[in-house]
């Protein structure tokens, strides 16, 4: 849980410092002859990185095994002594051995 943390905050601070350097070299005019350059670099950077996360996403897909078929779900059956009442047959029953053997 605190290693999580550390990366989230590593990477709020990356987010804030490029956000400032990319504002800094696109409107400050002594960094502004860069402005060209550094939204040729952005876009590269986006492009690139859609590509690396797609390539990462195919390459998941190709090398995960595919999981198991499902199997259809078997009806319940029921008990064999369950049908009709067994707790009223089992004590007839009972006393119906008693009977015989007296």
């Amino acid at each position: 849980m605190a290693s999580d943390k550390l990366i989230g905050g590593g990477i709020l601070i990356v987010a804030v410092v490029v956000l400032i350097l990319v504002t800094v070299f696109m409107w400050v005019p002594p960094f502004s002859q860069y402005a060209a350059f550094l939204a040729e670099l952005v876009v590269w950077l986006a492009v690139a990185a859609l590509a690396v996360i797609a390539a990462w996403i195919g390459w998941t897909i190709i090398t995960t095994a595919p999981p198991p078929p499902l199997e259809p779900e078997k009806p319940a059956q029921e008990p064999q002594g369950a049908q009709g009442g067994s707790e009223s047959d089992s004590g007839a029953g009972t006393q119906q051995q008693k009977q015989e053997q007296k």
